[in-house]
């Protein structure tokens, strides 16, 4: 139970993550310069969209975005599917 993890987006820019097994705030990621309308987190990776015009793609420790895309204004939402490739 101690394991279970969670990761919020937040109006300044930043994700956090929470160890809810435990109850407790565990790191804060500061990822966009606006806030984050939208957080998908998959197998491996977390797509965030931002007010900040950028849609970036992640590795789950945020350690550094694997791509990003501006756009010509804020990203509200995206979406993903899976096989889409195949």
């Amino acid at each position: 139970m101690n394991q279970k993890r969670l990761f919020c987006a937040t109006v300044t820019g930043a994700v956090v993550q929470v160890n809810y097994g435990k109850r407790q705030l565990e790191r804060v990621f500061q990822l966009h310069d606006g806030k984050i309308n939208d957080l998908r987190v998959a197998e491996g990776f977390a797509v965030t969209a931002s007010d900040d015009k950028f849609l970036r793609v992640w590795p789950t420790d945020f350690s550094d975005f694997f791509l990003e895309a501006e756009h010509e204004s804020a990203v509200r939402l995206f979406l993903f599917t899976y096989g889409q490739l195949d």
